[in-house]
Formats: C-alpha cells, structure tokens, sequence
C-alpha cells in the first residue's frame, strides 16, 4: 500500500545542485535545452555494456533554449527546494566500474553561464539517449553531459519531459557506442539492499551510497513557497546517503541493475530517506516522449 508523506520543503532536496554562480541561481528549478555538438577528449570507446533492454534511437524534435524560473540568494546559500545537504557526514565511496556503467554527469547553465548546475543521468540507448529528472534540466540555456568511462563530454538537447513524473529525455549530440545502465523492471521490496550511484555534491565524479529499501511504494508532497503544493508519487524509499547532485542518477539492486532514478531527499535531520521514481515509470514515460506523446506534463 502506497504511504503519503507531506515535506515541507525546508526538509526536502530536490537533488541538482548548484555551483558557483554570479549571481546564485536555484538551477535545480531554472534550466531547457540546447542543440549543437561539443566534445572534449579522445575518440569514445565502442565497448558497449551490456543491458537488459535497450530503446530506440535518438529522434524527435529539441525543444529552444529558454529561461526558466530562477530565484535568487547569498552565493553559496542553498536554496530551500533546489539544494538540501544531510546533517551527517556522507556514507560514500568513488563508485565501482560496474556501478558506473551508463550512468554519466550532467552539467548545465542557466541564462547563458550567469548560473551553473551539476546532476546525474542514466543512459538508456548506445547512441546518447539519456534520462534524468526534469528538475535537473529545466530552463537551462546549455547542457552538456560527460560520460566518466570515457572522458568525453557531449553537448545535449531536450527531447521532451513530463513535469507531473520529473521525467526527462535528452539526445546526446553525435554519439554512439556508448555504454548502457542495466535494466531491473521487478518490483523492489522492504529490506532489499541497495546502491545509490551518483555526482554526490557535484563533484564531477561518481560516488556509491549503500543502504537498504525502506519503503518500496510511497509519495511525498512539496510545500512550496508560492503556497502552492506538488506530489510525487509511487516513489521507492531508501536510507541510503542521498545527497545533492544525485538528482537523475541510479538506485541498484544487489545485482548492479537499476530500479530507480534519484529524484530527492530529506535533509536537516538525523534520519536521512532518499526517493527514486521506479525505472519502469521512467522508461514507459521515455517510450512515449520518444513517441512524441507523453500521459501526463508536457507534450514532446
């Protein structure tokens, strides 16, 4: 049976997180998309990973560059909604090769580089597609996306998003061979053990959180500041140490596959519960963005 939760959103960390900006922008709420091609490095790797499935290619239409909203503070300041941080030292280690797989950095600007912000996406297709939360990427002006196993770092567009799910797509510009996260669709269950994999902090580098699924079916509701309220729902609850910048990055089961994407966390006290949207949700609501519909937000 599904648990509602009601977090107020000085407790909650909706996980992108922002860098040093002039001046601070939430980036975790202010970020869109852009098209073109931009690479760094040597020539990627044609080693594909294996996975469990694997989604057509990258066709369907960029949305523009764009403003999203964006709200203002004291550099540094996290801002309530978009950054939260634990009040315990973070239970994270570098993530292994294996942990890794798929999973790459995502880093964004806002307003033509005035902001910065750093997330996690899952890559899905050996040709660039890649999800992550909507959150991450919202009215960004630039996003490109490094895949670690590599070094190379591909410029991205936004194919599409559902804003109800804080789902998003993206086309990585000109890639191919890439590596794929494996795909688990089962049920995750009470007890199951379990490995958050992430850019912890923005730090541009993979961190592994391991801990346990404490609830596997259960929503939470967002207290905004314009008094309006937002649900997510259906969300797998883990104590693992869930930290910005995870946002969009891997929940593995005990086999290396992915349940869930991170999507947030409870921060500012002692008992620390991340969220991750189940993997089957995120891969039927990419199905139909890459179809050009989606069920729920905003129409690819």
């Amino acid at each position: 049976m599904s648990r509602s939760r009601r977090v107020h959103p000085a407790a909650l960390a909706v996980l992108a997180i922002p860098l040093v900006a002039i001046p601070f922008v939430a980036p975790a709420l202010a970020v869109s998309a852009v098209s073109g091609a931009m690479t760094y490095g040597a020539e990627p790797g044609h080693g594909a990973g294996d996975s469990v499935e694997s989604y057509g290619g990258g066709s369907g239409s960029g949305y523009p560059g764009g403003y999203g909203d964006s709200y203002e503070g004291e550099p540094g300041a996290p801002y309530q909604q978009g950054l939260g941080t634990s009040t315990q030292p973070v239970d994270s280690e570098p993530a292994t090769g294996s942990e890794s797989t798929g999973v790459v950095l995502i880093d964004t600007t806002v307003d033509y580089g005035s902001a910065r912000g750093a997330g996690t996406g899952l890559t899905i297709t050996n040709d660039g597609i890649v999800v992550t939360n909507h959150h991450v990427v919202e009215g960004a002006t630039s996003i490109s996306v490094t895949d670690p196993a590599t070094g190379w770092t591909y410029d991205a567009a936004v194919l599409g998003y559902d804003d109800v799910h804080d789902v998003a797509v993206l086309q990585l510009a000109d890639a191919s061979g890439l590596s794929t996260v494996a795909i688990d669709r089962d049920d995750a269950n009470r007890g199951d053990e379990v490995t958050a994999v992430g850019n912890a902090k923005g730090q541009g580098s993979l961190a592994a959180a391991d801990g346990t699924v404490t609830d596997p079916s259960t929503s939470i509701t967002v207290d905004n500041e314009d008094g309006t309220a937002s649900s997510l729902r259906n969300l797998i609850e883990t104590d693992a140490d869930v930290v910005s910048g995870d946002s969009g990055g891997a929940l593995l089961d005990e086999d290396g596959e992915v349940i869930g994407m991170n999507v947030a966390a409870t921060s500012g006290s002692a008992e620390i519960s991340g969220y991750a949207i189940p993997i089957d949700t995120v891969l039927d609501i990419a199905s139909q963005i890459l179809a050009g519909t989606v069920g729920e937000g905003q129409a690819a």
